[in-house]
C-alpha cells in the first residue's frame, strides 16, 4: 500500500515524505520533481510558457506512472489531488494523508522559501494561502484517509528533532494502515 502525501504548499510533503520513506525503507517519489525531470525545466517556467492546463496534463501522466508503485511514499503537488482523475488513480492502492496547517503559518514558511508561481490573483502570500485553503480543503478532506496537522514548529529551530517528532507522530497515526496485510 502506497502512502500518498498531499496538502498546500509548504506543508512539508517532500521533506516529511523523504524521511517517512527512509524510516519505512520504502521508495520515495516526488511528483513535482518527476515532472521537472520529464519536462526538462522548472515547473514555474513551464507554467509561464504553456499554462496551468498543460502542467496539469503532465502531472496526471506522472501520477499514473507512480500509482503503479507498491509500498512507496509519494509526495504530490499541492493541487494534484484537487482533481478527481488523480484521486481515482492513486486511491485504490494507497492511503492519502492530508498534511494540514494554518494558511498564515504556511505563508510565513513560503516567505523563507524559493519563489513559486502564484496560484491566485491575491495580493499577498497570506491571502493566497487562505484562499487556496478555502478552495481546496473540502476536496482534500473528501480524498484523504488521514489528516495530519503540521502547524507546529519547534522553538529551538532544531529541524532534525522537529522532523523526527513529526514522523513518529505520523507513523503512530498510520499504524492501522501499515498493519494491514
Amino acid at each position: 500500500m502506497n502512502l500518498i502525501l498531499t496538502g498546500l504548499r509548504a506543508t512539508g510533503k517532500t521533506s516529511l515524505g523523504r524521511r517517512l520513506a527512509l524510516v519505512l525503507r520504502r521508495q520515495f517519489f516526488d511528483t513535482d520533481q518527476l515532472i521537472e525531470q520529464q519536462i526538462g525545466e522548472p515547473i514555474a517556467q513551464y507554467v509561464d510558457r504553456l499554462g496551468w492546463d498543460a502542467f496539469r496534463d503532465i502531472e496526471h501522466e506522472v501520477i499514473c506512472q507512480v500509482a503503479r508503485q507498491r509500498d512507496a511514499v509519494i509526495s504530490t503537488g499541492g493541487g494534484a489531488l484537487t482533481y478527481a482523475r488523480n484521486v481515482e488513480v492513486l486511491k485504490p492502492a494507497g492511503v492519502i494523508i492530508l498534511l494540514a496547517a494554518d494558511p498564515v503559518t504556511l505563508a510565513r514558511r513560503l516567505e523563507r522559501s524559493y519563489v513559486r508561481p502564484p496560484l491566485t490573483d491575491q495580493p499577498t502570500l497570506e491571502a493566497e494561502m487562505s484562499t487556496l485553503w478555502a478552495d481546496r480543503e473540502p476536496l482534500y478532506r473528501k480524498a484523504c484517509d488521514v489528516v495530519f496537522r503540521v502547524d507546529a514548529e519547534t522553538e529551538t529551530d532544531n529541524e532534525a528533532a522537529d522532523m523526527h517528532a513529526k514522523v513518529s507522530a505520523l507513523l503512530a497515526m498510520l499504524r492501522p494502515f501499515l498493519d494491514q496485510p
